[in-house]
């Protein structure tokens, strides 16, 4: 797993780790509770994979932060308890847009 920050966004990447092993390395950061997250996945998920970052994502939404998740493909239509883009521009960009509504109180 690689860890960077980017515009003051924790970006985690999988590297070669499997999936596993990068859920439980995530979920062991605590540095990340008061950051926007971004986790890079890079290859595709399903909501099986999206369920086990509730707890960690739950974290960050309790002290006002944002996370997404970057996959080549998302999930369907409905609504995600965390959001699914495919690049991490469009995260970075998501991140900045949850941060004016919080900014403007929506």
């Amino acid at each position: 797993m690689e860890l960077r920050e980017e515009q003051g966004v924790l970006i985690f990447e999988k590297q070669a780790d499997s999936f596993s092993e990068f859920i439980s390395k995530v979920n062991n950061q605590s540095i990340a509770l008061d950051k926007n997250v971004v986790l890079v996945v890079n290859e595709s998920i399903d909501e099986n994979n999206v369920s086990v970052f509730e707890s960690f994502a739950s974290k960050i939404k309790q002290n006002n932060q944002s996370i997404v998740i970057v996959a080549p493909t998302t999930i369907g239509e409905e609504e995600q308890s965390i959001a699914i883009v495919p690049t991490v521009q469009e995260a970075l960009d998501f991140i900045q847009m949850e941060e004016i509504e919080r900014d403007l109180g929506f």
